[in-house]
Order: structure tokens, then C-alpha cells, then sequence
């Protein structure tokens, strides 16, 4: 399989059994879709043409604990995230953290690449929304290190479609700290509006973190990404 797979997206059934198979898979952002990989930390390279992929996303793996513990043992890069510092942030700590984002079939976590090293996450996570409409929270850090350099921006779009193809939810949202204009920026790049009316109403029963402000998107009005 790898052999036939090698160098082009794979379908939905192919990164299943890939999956199965323990191939190493890594997400390209500029194909928009699964690609095999030599060692599952690089992008493969895009049709002759077009240069190398440098930046992605791919399922973490425990051999990234390391890198893992590193970009997440900084208070900083928790300050505007809902969740409260766990002091102290042991291997331990990470380990627990990278397992329940790996073994849950409900939601989706994966690193983002940046030539070939992992630099931060992205998450979806699908809940229950009020009537018939289907809605996922979407959640997105980096390192602190690389910050400031537009990387985020370029990943979210291909994150939310895949969000959108792979769990069929009609809304995503984020809470982003009201105090953190950068995060807000790269959200309203990938689509988001704070405050949606005609979205709110799917979301009245998910509350927001206190200090936090939430940006919708729904599928209709979703940018594909370039």
C-alpha cells in the first residue's frame, strides 16, 4: 500500500488502513489531504512542479514527548488557552495530556509540522449543539518561539475544512481570550465572526470560559482553504 500511495492524498478508506497498517501519515496543507510519509515527521513533496510542503499537520506520536513537554512547559503559552496551567507540568503530565488526545475516537488532535518538528496543536472536538444542528470546538496553540511569524494563520484554514469533511458538523466555534488579538486575527483569516445571531442560537447551551469571547464559522460560509 505504501508504494501506491506514496506522493499523492490519500481517500478517507486509504487513511484508515494506513492508520491500521502503522504507516507514517502527515497532513499537507497545500494538497489539503493525508499523504504517506518517509518517517511521518516531513511533508512529502507536492507534484513536480511545486515545491516541498513545510508546513502541516500529522497525529502526535510518544516519540514526540520530548518536543511535546518542551512547547507545553511554558506558563506563557497557557495564558490565553481555557484551560488553567497544570503546575507542576511533569513527563508525566504530558504524557496523560498527549494519550487522552490520541485515544479518544470523539475528537480530533494533531501537531503541527513546521519543517519536519512538531511546533504547536490543533484541536476539534464535536459536542452536542441545540436541535438538529451539529457543532464542533475548535482550539489551536503554538509554541512560544513561533509566534508572530503568520504560521498559525496558514494552518487553521485546511484545519476547519478537514474539521468540516471529516465530522460532518454543521458549526465550529473558538473561544479566544478577549485580551489576545493575535488569536482573534487568525481565526477572522480562517472565516470566524464573533457572534454570530444566526449561529448563536445553536451554541446557546455551551457556555463560554469566563474572560473568553466566542468566534463562529459554519459550513456554508467556510473559505476553502487556498
Amino acid at each position: 500500500m505504501a508504494d501506491s500511495t506514496r506522493d499523492r492524498v490519500l481517500s478517507t478508506a486509504e487513511v484508515m488502513r494506513a492508520r491500521e497498517r502503522g504507516l507514517p501519515l502527515a497532513y499537507d496543507c497545500g494538497l489539503n489531504g493525508w499523504v504517506v510519509t518517509e518517517d511521518g515527521s516531513s511533508m512529502k513533496p507536492r507534484p513536480t512542479g511545486v515545491e516541498p510542503a513545510e508546513l502541516g499537520f500529522r497525529p502526535w506520536g510518544l516519540s514526540d514527548l520530548p518536543t511535546y513537554l518542551r512547547l507545553l512547559r511554558d506558563p506563557e503559552v497557557w495564558h490565553f488557552l481555557p484551560e488553567e496551567y497544570p503546575r507542576p507540568f511533569t513527563e508525566e503530565t504530558a504524557r496523560g495530556l498527549m494519550e487522552v488526545g490520541s485515544l479518544s475516537a470523539l475528537h480530533d488532535v494533531v501537531a503541527v509540522v513546521w519543517k519536519g518538528r512538531p511546533i504547536g496543536q490543533c484541536l476539534c472536538r464535536p459536542e452536542r449543539g441545540s436541535g438538529a444542528v451539529r457543532v464542533a470546538e475548535v482550539g489551536y496553540w503554538l509554541g512560544r518561539a513561533y509566534w508572530g511569524q503568520g504560521l498559525m494563520s496558514r494552518v487553521l484554514p485546511s484545519f476547519t475544512h478537514r474539521c468540516f469533511a471529516r465530522h460532518r458538523v454543521d458549526v465550529l466555534y473558538a473561544s479566544i481570550h478577549r485580551d489576545h488579538a493575535a488569536s482573534a486575527r487568525v481565526a477572522e483569516r480562517a472565516g470566524f465572526r464573533r457572534s454570530d445571531p444566526a449561529l448563536d442560537a445553536a451554541l446557546a447551551g455551551i457556555p463560554s470560559p469566563p474572560g473568553f469571547e466566542r468566534y463562529v464559522l459554519s459550513r456554508a460560509a467556510a473559505p476553502h482553504p487556498a
